[in-house]
């Protein structure tokens, strides 16, 4: 148990019987799928993986992009006509892709996540639809802190492309279990990059922006100059697939809220 519940519960902030309760709605459950025997029991102990995977892909697609929250459109930006852009794109590239969360499977997974047999990442489902020389890939930086943060080539991804996409977010990096934030903005050095990208736009040059989290997480001057925002979570096996249903229109994101943003 983190240790703020732990002290809350010494304090008397919050009654034990409200942590007793929470338990009792849990552990039931939990003995009659038999996940505290050892070795696990039950029916669930004798799935196979591979037919498993095979059978509920799409039911794991379909929760992923019902999932999804569009917390921004201005101007109608979303859904982008992705092929016609590709069709009469005006630079290099029709779209850059820039941000850690592009093609890294933390940002798609959560805490509490079994082993898929894959997953699948915006970058891989655009480029099977789309094709990779349509886009340029920079991710500016590894992980969600940006420890390594490099902007040398946004301006030119940015410079060269008709649309930014940019995805980012948090992962397991910043929330967990025993792990804590201690606020809602989004991690500095990829605050950074995000001011880079925006700063690289030309006139008239539109910024979809993908988030993953968790948690809330927050940042004004992102929010307040990107033309739309999706807020994904943490989408699972299917994420990417999931996010470019949304962004292209295949689907209709259809999922709400449980804070106000």
């Amino acid at each position: 148990m983190p240790d703020y519940q732990y002290y809350a519960i010494i304090n008397e902030t919050i009654p034990e019987y409200y942590l007793d309760n929470a338990l009792r709605r849990v552990l039931p459950y939990w003995f009659k799928l038999g996940l505290v025997d050892q070795p696990m029991a039950g029916p669930w102990s004798e799935l196979d993986i591979i037919d498993e995977y095979n059978s509920h892909i799409s039911l794991a697609y379909e929760l992923a992009y019902k999932s999804m929250v569009l917390l921004k459109n201005d101007k109608d930006v979303l859904p982008l006509n992705m092929s016609d852009i590709i069709l009469n794109k005006k630079k290099q590239y029709a779209f850059s892709l820039i941000g850690p969360c592009v093609n890294n499977t933390e940002c798609y997974s959560g805490d509490y996540t079994g082993n898929p047999l894959v997953y699948r990442s915006p970058l891989m489902a655009l480029y099977d639809t789309y094709g990779s020389n349509n886009f340029i890939y920079v991710p500016g930086c590894d992980d969600t802190a940006c420890s390594n943060l490099d902007t040398s080539g946004i301006g030119n991804a940015v410079s060269n492309s008709d649309y930014v996409i940019y995805i980012g977010g948090l992962s397991t990096q910043q929330e967990s279990e025993g792990k804590d934030r201690d606020g809602i903005e989004l991690p500095l050095n990829q605050s950074k990059l995000f001011q880079t990208v925006q700063s690289s736009l030309s006139n008239g040059q539109n910024i979809v922006t993908i988030l993953c989290y968790g948690t809330p997480v927050i940042d004004t001057f992102m929010f307040d100059t990107s033309d739309a925002i999706l807020g994904s979570g943490y989408g699972g096996e299917m994420h990417g697939d999931a996010v470019v249903s949304l962004i292209n229109g295949t689907n209709v994101p259809s999922g709400k809220t449980t804070i106000t943003w």
